[in-house]
């Protein structure tokens, strides 16, 4: 359910096709459940290594993003209100950051090698 809201809130915001905003009489957008179904399945039929591999590259993408986006907002909008403070800010954000990517790049850099 993840990705199919995801997919909705993207084509809402219109960073992805249309249809994927349109949702039914119950409120379930079905297109972007269909899209993201079939993506499912197509990862089903793969390897289950290659699919842990790729689900733990975005997982790690997504935690890098919110990292990143964290140093841009503090710097963008340095008056806002903050209901939430990042414990250790900025060394344990730009810690975490630089893992996630030293991560991205390292499983890049072994996947190429190991795909040759």
């Amino acid at each position: 359910m993840f990705a199919a809201r995801t997919l909705f809130a993207m084509s809402s915001d219109r960073l992805f096709f249309k249809q994927a905003s349109q949702v039914n009489k119950g409120g379930t957008p079905v297109t972007a459940l269909l899209l993201s179904t079939i993506v499912g399945i197509i990862f089903i039929l793969g390897s289950f290594e290659r699919v842990i591999a790729m689900l733990s590259f975005f997982f790690v993408a997504n935690y890098a993003l919110s990292y990143a986006s964290l140093f841009r907002l503090r710097k963008r909008e340095p008056d806002a209100p903050r209901p939430y403070r990042a414990w250790g800010y900025p060394w344990t954000s730009a810690i975490a950051l630089a893992a996630s990517a030293i991560f991205l790049v390292a499983s890049l850099a072994t996947d190429r090698i190991m795909h040759r």
